[in-house]
């Protein structure tokens, strides 16, 4: 069979350049998609500066090769695949194995029907795939299919742009000019039910929004300089446009443009009141949504400089404004909370829905039938359109709905909530371990018992095709219409993951796991195959795919390294709770022998365990055990758990915990310890030496060294960096002047360190100032200690050049061979 395959992928390829079978270059494995029914699904192996497109059938391993391809897509039917190479269009008939190349194409997509529509310089094509017929409709500049799909307004034109309608429900697709305008146009949208469209037309120094609705052949322009009930500069700069489902309402930006010829070269001026510093001289103005009336020519402000944030609820009857707690000059940040009000889009009145709601992703959730929830004093909390009143969703549950693990200051997080099932009547809600479906009115029910053995569920399924309008649709909740949820599972015990289904009538089932990472889940829309990957510390990335209650593996990128042996670990935190660790062990280990070992930190590495680390990679930041269990290293990777305002002490706990419970389980010389980091982990690596000299030598890559100056700082994006001490990972809530803060920052106690210390960073690091790692190099310096600087030029927070990666691992490397094993001091430190 395997011949078989392979002649079949040989001969397909003949359309390509020359297949990559066989080449002696390793792949790497990248996870494609997968069809509507499951039967097939899409990879791609990377060969360096070549990438080859898979097709495969998970029922029969019947495959197809599609070198140099990609941006593939299959028909809804799952009959045809198509992607695309240069600039030609491959299809792809899955049944017949016969393939059909469309020259000159740059974008394309299937249709409902059994319909292409193929797109390329100035051509657009129609494909009736089973008949084999084309209408070709020339002289197109853009298109935009309806929500249903029958219909396509097509752009074209050169003076002025002409709108056309193609319609697809007639046998033989006829196009129909509609109308034209004087300037370009652009932003298309159609509404939902298809019965209006509306775009902009490029008009000055912004935009005209022009409005068509089929129904009665109304065609409205709305500009905004005829509109006398605003005051003020304003136009429409054409970003967001969006036309409601019934076709009845238009929403677009408008943006105030008084400032628009000030002198850039006027001085930023900053001011101890502001509660928000510009990053600029001169800000561009926020764009703020309006909703328009076409019928009765009636504007509404939606979006205002208080309410500046907005989401649109599913039947279009109201807005959920949000107003985040903005940044203020008072020393302890609460900019996680946000007010939310409710406005009424007929009437424009606002009602206050609830104050100081935790803002952040999948905290605050919108469903398509008009459900609104959000998380606060540890419970989740629903709005009833009907009765107009908010109630609890989980008070009554004996569960925790909010995140104990989490120890950053600020208040309690959700553990989050996947969206809804059954058509939007059941919210789909996280505890610490398990998964709850809650509605009003019914018992709540756990669909999962996690608690009980001590493993975390959470719902994988694939997004919906539906995604409100306005800046909050990140805060969208996906609905699961379908009868089944596809779930992650893992195990934190043994830190080992896998799948698992649930179906109403079928109750969960999972597959049994061994000790694998596993992500990229996804879902057939119609059954219930699930295709993932997983790996482990030896076992590189494979393709799975369940069927029924069994998994087969599609596709594994290569052999992988040799065999390794990994231990996790387990040892008490601060406040006694229970912490893992991943051991990774020296190749051909000998109880007999002691072994140096590195001890490689951030806030919680015991997953890097069951983690595919490609030995010939020393990745971005210049370490990977893999490399150092080849050279005689046990590698430890701890998890560190944190006490409020006492960083580095708790830093310093944990790993040595860690260290205690690992050298009475293998054969490690406590005499040749060494400690390395990255960002937060180099900020604690250095914190470390500071309180302790059991270290041989360490290596700190662009942490944060000077605290007060780092606190005293903005980011790239203008915010100030106190947020990141006051609410967020350095946990320190001390003012920036008082001794219990300054006792944290470690270039103060540098005079401490006795231990070599290898820093680096990038020369551009827009993330940690490289001046926190030049600072700590010369106050080292001046104390006379052992100490050596890499400042990469061009280099971010973590690097991005392979040449440089390469010698950063290198170097790296030495440095731990030189202070540990005895090696020869590396030429370059000499």
């Amino acid at each position: 069979m395997k011949v078989i395959i392979y002649l079949i992928s040989v001969i397909f390829s003949a359309g390509f350049t020359l297949a990559v079978h066989g080449q002696a270059i390793e792949p790497s494995l990248y996870q494609g998609k997968i069809a509507s029914n499951g039967s097939w699904i899409t990879y791609t192996l990377s060969y360096g500066k070549i990438d080859t497109l898979f097709v495969e059938n998970t029922d029969t391993n019947i495959r197809y090769s599609f070198p140099e391809a990609s941006n593939e897509s299959f028909s809804h039917e799952d009959k045809w695949m198509a992607c695309t190479k240069s600039d030609s269009l491959y299809v792809f008939d899955l049944i017949s194995a016969k393939k059909h190349i469309i020259p000159s194409i740059t974008n394309y997509r299937f249709l409902t029907g059994k319909k292409l529509l193929s797109f390329g310089y100035g051509k657009m094509a129609i494909h009736e795939l089973p008949r084999g017929k084309i209408y070709t409709f020339e002289g197109c500049l853009s298109f935009y299919p309806n929500k249903k799909e029958t219909t396509i307004a097509i752009i074209s034109g050169k003076e002025t742009n002409e709108i056309s309608l193609l319609d697809l429900s007639t046998k033989v697709p006829k196009r129909t000019m509609l109308l034209s305008v004087t300037n370009k146009i652009s932003g298309l949208v159609w509404s939902q039910s298809s019965s209006a469209f509306a775009f902009f037309e490029k008009h000055n120094s912004g935009n005209l929004v022009h409005y068509f609705n089929l129904k009665n052949n109304n065609h409205k322009v709305f500009e905004i300089s005829a509109l006398k009930s605003i005051s003020g500069n304003f136009s429409i700069p054409g970003s967001r446009l969006f036309i409601s489902n019934d076709g009845n309402q238009v929403f677009f930006d408008t943006v105030e443009t008084n400032n628009q010829n000030s002198n850039t070269n006027d001085p930023l001026v900053w001011t101890g009141e502001m509660r928000k510093l510009p990053l600029v001289p001169h800000p561009k103005p926020v764009p703020l949504w309006q909703m328009w009336l076409p019928d009765n020519d009636k504007l509404i402000s939606v979006e205002t400089p208080d309410y500046p944030l907005s989401i649109l609820t599913a039947e279009e009857k109201y807005a959920v404004l949000m107003t985040q707690k903005v940044e203020d000059p008072s020393v302890i940040h609460e900019s996680d909370k946000a007010d939310l009000t409710l406005m009424n889009l007929e009437t424009g009145n606002k009602k206050l829905l609830v104050k100081d709601a935790v803002y952040e992703r999948d905290q605050i959730l919108i469903s398509r039938e008009d459900k609104i929830v959000w998380f606060k004093d540890k419970n989740w909390y629903s709005y009833d359109f009907e009765t107009e009143k908010s109630f609890c969703l989980t008070c009554n549950i004996p569960s925790i709905f909010y995140d104990t693990n989490n120890d950053r200051p600020g208040i309690a997080k959700a553990c989050g909530m996947a969206g809804w099932f059954a058509q939007g009547s059941q919210a789909i809600v996280y505890d610490e371990f398990d998964i709850w479906l809650i509605a009003k009115g019914k018992l709540p029910i756990r669909i999962t018992h996690g608690r009980e053995k001590n493993t975390v569920y959470r719902v994988r399924n694939p997004k919906t095709d539906w995604e409100p309008n306005g800046k909050l649709n990140s805060m969208a909740g996906e609905i699961y219409a379908g009868k089944d949820l596809a779930l992650l599972t893992k195990n934190l015990n043994t830190m080992e993951s896998g799948i698992a289904l649930w179906t109403p009538k079928g109750g969960l089932y999972e597959w049994p796991t061994s000790f694998h990472e596993t992500y990229g889940i996804q879902k057939a829309k119609l059954g219930d195959r699930i295709t993932y990957v997983r790996s482990s510390y030896n076992i590189p990335p494979q393709i799975v795919v369940s069927k029924h209650k069994s998994l087969k593996v599609i596709k594994t990128s290569k052999n992988g390294n040799e065999p390794q042996k990994v231990k996790i670990i387990s040892y008490k935190g601060l406040r006694d709770e229970n912490l893992k660790g991943a051991l990774f062990y020296p190749t051909a280990y000998n109880p007999a022998i002691k072994y140096p070992m590195i001890v490689f930190i951030y806030e919680r590495y015991s997953y890097m365990a069951h983690e595919y680390m490609p030995v010939k990679s020393s990745g971005k930041i210049g370490f990977n055990p893999a490399q150092y269990v080849r050279n005689g290293y046990f590698v430890l990777c701890p998890d560190i758990n944190y006490q409020l305002n006492e960083i580095g002490k708790s830093a310093l706990f944990s790993v040595n915990q860690a260290i205690e419970k690992t050298s009475s389980v293998a054969n490690i010389d406590i005499n040749r310890l060494g400690l390395i980091g990255h960002s937060f982990g180099g900020f604690e690596t250095v914190a470390i030496l500071t309180q302790c000299d059991r270290f041989k030598v360490a290596v700190s890559g662009a942490g944060v060294m000077d605290l007060t100056s780092h606190y005293l700082s903005v980011d790239n994006n203008g915010r100030e960096r106190k947020k990141k001490f006051e609410n967020g990972q350095q946990r320190l809530r001390f003012a920036f002047y008082q001794k219990g803060f300054q006792d944290n920052s470690p270039i103060l106690s540098a005079y401490k360190i006795k231990t070599p210390l290898l820093l680096w960073t990038g020369d551009e690091d827009g993330v940690v100032n490289p001046d926190q790692s030049t600072s700590m190099f010369l106050a080292l310096r001046r104390l006379g200690k052992t100490t050596v600087l890499l400042k990469y030029p061009k280099q971010d927070h973590v690097l991005s050049d392979a040449g440089a990666q390469e010698d950063l691992g290198l170097k790296i490397m030495q440095w731990f061979d030189y202070q540990l094993i005895g090696n020869p001091s590396p030429t370059w430190y000499d």
